[in-house]
């Protein structure tokens, strides 16, 4: 069972209308932090020479605000694309159709992430288990966003059903848990392999500034100057990557979305 689950959700995550909405999401926002990122880049040689103006600070802040923004539509954006792509994976519905039902359920999808953010947080406050809370959490109600989309439930349903889900079937859904994520790391590596080749001569002129950026405290605003046009030069080879690294974060996102609805679409039954 688990073993067709984990090849099924692979099949569907390399296939172009499951990753693409993910894939342009995710490389869009790596655009906008690169265009965000230039004005702030340009400021940051004058303010350590002290000669910079008001008027690039203000730039500079109002972009550093323009990434915030930015950053915070693609969360809420990837909560409703995920909403989308369970149903569409349970229906085996178009995308488009997928949001329309996804949007009805967006404020008990948020209420979700929101109790869960708070969970894990509270994981992060305990020093000693903090990783083994955060499995935990991650274990028990890995099912709770396809059980609200699926079964249209409210956000506490959808929580508690996932901890019945887990509790009756204990070991499978731990190896379920543990298969999936050797899976989806073995994802992120390949992608980590090919952003690495994609990058051999950025890794190489960085390796040039190595020595002087070893000693920070010292680094001249020429130093800096440099670094930052190294940077900027540097912008198609980064754009590459963040093509790359968009493109294997969509697969990981969709696979590890679909392996969980597969699996609690048998555990229903």
């Amino acid at each position: 069972m688990i073993l067709s689950i984990v090849l099924k959700s692979l099949k569907e995550s390399i296939k172009p209308r499951r990753f693409l909405p993910f894939f342009l999401l995710y490389f869009i926002f790596c655009l906008s932090v690169l265009i965000f990122a230039l004005p702030i880049l340009s400021v940051i040689p004058s303010m350590l020479s002290l000669q910079f103006t008001n008027a690039q600070i203000a730039i500079a802040m109002v972009n550093i605000l323009g990434l915030m923004i930015v950053f915070a539509m693609v969360v809420l954006l990837n909560l409703w694309f995920s909403g989308a792509l369970v149903y569409s994976l349970y229906k085996n519905k178009k995308f488009n159709a997928s949001l329309q039902y996804s949007q009805k359920l967006f404020w008990q999808m948020f209420a979700l992430s929101l109790t869960l953010l708070i969970f894990t947080g509270f994981t992060y406050l305990v020093k000693v288990f903090g990783t083994f809370l955060q499995a935990i959490v991650d274990i028990v109600f890995m099912f709770s966003l396809p059980i609200l989309i699926i079964k249209r439930s409210n956000f506490k349903v959808a929580l508690v059903k996932s901890y019945s889900i887990v509790r009756k079937n204990l070991l499978r859904t731990f190896l379920f848990w543990v298969i999936m994520h050797i899976v989806n790391l073995a994802i992120i590596i390949l992608g980590i392999f090919f952003i690495t080749l994609s990058s051999v001569t950025l890794l190489m002129n960085i390796m040039t500034l190595l020595p002087m950026m070893t000693e920070l405290t010292t680094v001249t605003a020429v130093e800096v100057t440099q670094i930052v046009n190294l940077i900027v030069a540097s912008y198609p080879t980064l754009i590459l990557i963040a093509a790359i690294g968009s493109f294997f974060m969509s697969l990981s996102h969709v696979f590890r979305y679909a392996s969980r609805t597969f699996y609690f679409l048998k555990a229903k039954k």
